[in-house]
């Protein structure tokens, strides 16, 4: 919440977004694993930039790609032995579930596909069917969160360029 105060009181100028090698390897990888999830699945992955929950524009997610009206698509390119668990346990790691969560509540989505790709392997692809019991929890958390932002932003204004 203090981020995005920090980004609101300077309007958007100079914000330095985080990367790390794995992001950027995943962010290089991205288009070879798309290609090779519309081969193993025959579905077509249409890319879309930043969504938003409404036109508030206040809520919003980045999805690798959406499919067909009811899907989406949530590419990790994993570090060697994160892919070997993956295909072992044949899941996707609990850390992910906001995201694809989240992703669903976005977009109106009924499923989403996890892919965890690295070269050379097979992929790992498992179908998330949407959460509406979760989904709800974070519609909650996220109501909260932006009310608590907008209280957050009065005590602040007297300091906005």
């Amino acid at each position: 919440m203090d981020e995005l105060a920090g980004e609101w009181l300077q309007k958007g100028q100079g914000i330095a977004g985080y990367s790390s090698g794995w992001m950027d390897r995943g962010n290089e990888l991205e288009p070879e694993a798309r290609a090779a999830y519309e081969f193993q699945t025959n579905n077509t992955v249409t890319e879309v930039g930043f969504v938003f929950r409404d036109v508030l524009r206040r809520v919003g997610g980045s999805p690798d790609g959406m499919i067909e009206k009811d899907g989406g698509l949530e590419i990790k390119c994993p570090k060697l032995g994160n892919h070997v668990r993956n295909l072992r346990t044949k899941t996707m790691p609990r850390t992910y579930i906001p995201q694809v969560q989240g992703n669903m509540w976005l977009t109106d989505r009924k499923w989403w596909d996890f892919m965890s790709y690295y070269p050379g392997l097979p992929s790992m692809i498992k179908r998330i069917e949407r959460d509406n019991a979760y989904i709800s929890l974070l519609e909650k958390a996220m109501t909260k969160f932006l009310a608590d932002y907008s209280d957050v932003k009065l005590q602040l204004e007297d300091y906005r360029k």
